[in-house]
């Protein structure tokens, strides 16, 4: 009798388990609140990397940068970095390419300077992650 009784609440609680429910939108919490055009991946590399020059502009639907990431430490640092683009609603996009890190050599005192072509066409916002070459 009560193997009777307990095998539709079974049945039910399994047809629940397995409903996967409506779908739901994209988690808001993924879009970037607080952009700015610099990440460092080491708090210390605050005081030693600046960039003295971030442009973009739109030449035959192109996206264009510049950039230009000045060492201010006492010492050479050897970085990786990437770029980091944002479109027009906050989400970030990334290509295979821009998601590769980049090796860069800056000297004490020194310059890294880049041109070229973006990797993600459709960015409203173009930002910078470094971190130290371990």
């Amino acid at each position: 009798m009560r193997a009777r009784l307990l095998a539709p609440v079974l049945l039910a609680a399994a047809g629940c388990a397995a409903d996967p429910g409506p779908a739901t939108a994209p988690d808001p919490a993924d879009r970037v609140a607080d952009f700015t055009p610099l990440r460092l991946g080491q708090p210390f590399l605050g005081g030693a990397l600046e960039v003295t020059r971030l442009r973009q502009d739109r030449a035959s639907g192109s996206l264009r940068l510049a950039a230009t990431v000045a060492n201010r430490s006492g010492s050479a640092l050897r970085l990786r970095w990437r770029f980091r683009y944002v479109d027009a609603e906050g989400w970030e996009r990334r290509s295979r390419d821009s998601a590769a890190w980049r090796e860069a050599e800056i000297p004490a005192g020194g310059e890294w300077a880049w041109e070229g072509e973006a990797e993600v066409n459709d960015a409203a916002v173009v930002g910078m992650d470094w971190r130290l070459d371990r």
